[in-house]
Parts: C-alpha cells; sequence; structure tokens
C-alpha cells in the first residue's frame, strides 16, 4: 500500500474543504444555539469588563469558566467573523493533532492520515460555524499531552505548559477532571524536572489564564462549580447536573442504549467502533501478545480515565447527538490506540481504508460549487508542485 498517494488524495479532498468552510465562514451569518446564547454574550462581557462580576439570575451558562471566550472576544474586538473562530480551530486541531500522532505512530504519513480523518467527523464539521469551544477543548488536552510525553527543564516549558493547562481548566467546568487525569498519568513523567521555581510559574500561569474563574465563582458565589449544584455547594436552582451526568442515560430513558449507539455511529461513523478495537487490543496486550512502549502504556491508561470521566459529563438523550462533542478527546484516544495496533500488527491497510471512507462520506454535505472547487484544486496543484521535494509525495 502505498501511503504517499493515500496522504495526497486526501490533501487534495481536505484543501477542497477547507477552500469549502472558509468560504461559507465568510459569506454566511447564522449564529444561534449555544453561541448566541452564552458563548458570545460572555465574551462581549469579557470585553467590557464585567465577567468578572456578573450578577445572580443570567443565563446559568453565563457563568462558566470563560478562557475560550477570552478568544472569541479578539475575534469580536478585530472585528473578524465570528464563524471563522472554530474554523481557525478546526485548522490548529489538524496541526496539533498531526503532532500527536506522530509522537505516537513514529511515522508522518500515517500521522496526517489520523488527523485528517478525525478533522472531517460529523461532529467536528457539524460545529465548525459556531462559537463553542469542544475543538479548543481538544486542542489544549492533546497539546498538554505533547508537552507532558516531552518535558523539559526550562522557564519557557514550564511557562507554556502552565498557560495550556489553565486554558483547559478555564475553558469548560469539567476542565478539572481532564486536568485531573492529565496529573495521574504523566506525574512521574515530570516529577524529576520539577522545582519550587519551575512549579510556581506553571501553576501562577495556570491561575492566570483558567483558574481565575474558580476564584471568581468562590469569592462571588461560594461555589467553585457555580452554576452546579454539587456535594457541601449550593448552585442555582434548577440546575439538575447531576440528573444529565452520561452514565445515567441508559437507566433514565428506555432507548437510551439505542440512542447512544445512533449519536456514535452518525457523528463518528468508524471511529465509534474503535472504543470496542481498543478493548480487544487491550486484551492482546494483558496476555502479552504485543510489547508496547511507555507513551503508548500512559496513553492506554489515560484512555481508561478518560473513558470513567466521559460518564460523568452532562449527555442527556434530548440533545445526545449535538453533544457528542464532549467525547472528543476520549475518541482521539481510542482512535490512536487502534491505529497504533493495526499498523503494529501490519494491519494498516485496515484503518487506512476506513479512513479514506470517513473522509469521503463527509463530501455527501457539501453543494455543489465547481468554480469553488477548481479554484481550490489550482492552489493545491500549485503548493503540491512547490513543496513536492520537502514532503516526498511524487516518489512511487
Amino acid at each position: 500500500m502505498n501511503v504517499r498517494i493515500i496522504t495526497l488524495f486526501l490533501s487534495a479532498l481536505l484543501f477542497i474543504l477547507i477552500g469549502n468552510n472558509f468560504f461559507h465562514a465568510v459569506t454566511e451569518n447564522t449564529i444561534d444555539g449555544d453561541s448566541k446564547d452564552y458563548h458570545i454574550p460572555l465574551a462581549e462581557r469579557i470585553i467590557d469588563g464585567t465577567a468578572m462580576n456578573l450578577p445572580l439570575g443570567l443565563n446559568t451558562a453565563m457563568y462558566y469558566p470563560g478562557s475560550s471566550e477570552a478568544i472569541l472576544s479578539l475575534f469580536i474586538l478585530a472585528d473578524i467573523p465570528l464563524r471563522l473562530y472554530n474554523f481557525f480551530s478546526w485548522l490548529l486541531l489538524i496541526f496539533v493533532l498531526f503532532h500527536f500522532a506522530k509522537l505516537v505512530l513514529k511515522n508522518s504519513y500515517h500521522s496526517y492520515i489520523f488527523a485528517i480523518t478525525f478533522a472531517t467527523v460529523q461532529s467536528v464539521q457539524r460545529h465548525i460555524f459556531t462559537q463553542g469551544i469542544d475543538i479548543w477543548m481538544a486542542i489544549y488536552f492533546f497539546v498538554s499531552v505533547i508537552l507532558l510525553e516531552n518535558p523539559k527543564k526550562s522557564s519557557r516549558y514550564f511557562i507554556f505548559l502552565g498557560i495550556i493547562l489553565g486554558m483547559l481548566l478555564g475553558s469548560k467546568s469539567n476542565g478539572f477532571l481532564f486536568l485531573g487525569i492529565l496529573m495521574i498519568v504523566y506525574f512521574n513523567n515530570v516529577k524529576k524536572y520539577l522545582s519550587f521555581k519551575y512549579t510556581s510559574l506553571a501553576v501562577l500561569c495556570g491561575l492566570l489564564s483558567g483558574g481565575i474563574w474558580y476564584v471568581r465563582n468562590i469569592i462571588l458565589y461560594k461555589n467553585p462549580l457555580y452554576p452546579a449544584n454539587i456535594p457541601f455547594f449550593k448552585g442555582a436552582d434548577g440546575f439538575p447536573l447531576q440528573d444529565m451526568m452520561f452514565w445515567k442515560t441508559p437507566f433514565i430513558y428506555s432507548d437510551g442504549l439505542y440512542k447512544i449507539a445512533e449519536a456514535m455511529i452518525s457523528e463518528y461513523l468508524f471511529i465509534s467502533v474503535t472504543i470496542i478495537i481498543f478493548m480487544c487490543f487491550i486484551i492482546l496486550v494483558k496476555m502479552k501478545k504485543i510489547i508496547i512502549n511507555s507513551t503508548m502504556k500512559r496513553l492506554i491508561n489515560l484512555t481508561f480515565l478518560m473513558f470513567i470521566i466521559s460518564l460523568l459529563f452532562p449527555i442527556p438523550t434530548t440533545s445526545i447527538i449535538s453533544n457528542m462533542r464532549y467525547l472528543y478527546p476520549l475518541f482521539i484516544l481510542t482512535y490512536i490506540c487502534t491505529y497504533y495496533f493495526l499498523l503494529k500488527l501490519k494491519y494498516d491497510w485496515i484503518i487506512v481504508g476506513f479512513s479514506l471512507v470517513n473522509v469521503a462520506l463527509i463530501f455527501s454535505h457539501i453543494g455543489y460549487q465547481p468554480k469553488l472547487f477548481i479554484l481550490c484544486g489550482i492552489f493545491f496543484v500549485i503548493i503540491m508542485f512547490a513543496f513536492k521535494n520537502k514532503f516526498n509525495l511524487f516518489k512511487i
């Protein structure tokens, strides 16, 4: 199997998709749902300086941590079309996933296929034109993984690590769960690099970039996770977060399991079944049929912990398809582990084949715009020939 040719083909499809998404981002202005209800209003509150002193009685979502809305506020100040907010995060996600996969797979071509495949799943494409923060959460999480896999004894490293972990913590109320499992898995990997100076730098930067929202909630509302009602802390009235937890869905709704399976296949297609494939390979690892390196051991542990905390996410069946976006980190982890195992067993053609199908199917959502496609194709050919020696794509 010539992976270079497949990479070239996927690059052409991706280039067309980038052109199509950019075109719709700058020529349309539809904004609704959570974007209209709280992401944009919270960004506007950050601009006018009132986000740190919100009165009670607002939309409960307005009290969520707002580190990623701070980025959105820059788009508002610069008068950049807001539908480019997640278009930009989508491009950044591809870049981050490529480097994350390269760390694990040790192969640039397969890493590129991995990154493009996940970036083109329906769930991600569905949210490119919104102002939601779930794509950003995936970016922060996997930049954190890359950094924690490669610790360095330098102030610059710990400043950047603190900022990224702070953004992870400060962009969503469940950010502390993501932070917690990263610390559990990677503490031993970084502890020999820790010192009072470096730890203080990381904590200070994390507090400023994300922890400050929890400090605000403690001072103003006496509850770090306000508006959630949690043990020992009172939240907002009529905010039954504990009743919406993912693990309760099959027990509360008679068709809960069916809706979960339907939504996973609808939003992730082949990648949804990597959870099952992942579990099968774990059995082989335990039986010592497959030898894995230390990075993969940590990722397996991280995947199990991610599965556990994912059961606590609020995913009621009334909006289960949309809320599948909460599971980006889980599916990226099961997908990379599955990709790694199939490569190791020389069955990479299976996952590459499914990846091609996954990417191709997203084009069923693109309208017929021949002039745009031709223009993207011309730019693609120019770029490929300009960098043909660097990427070595045309050698068979």
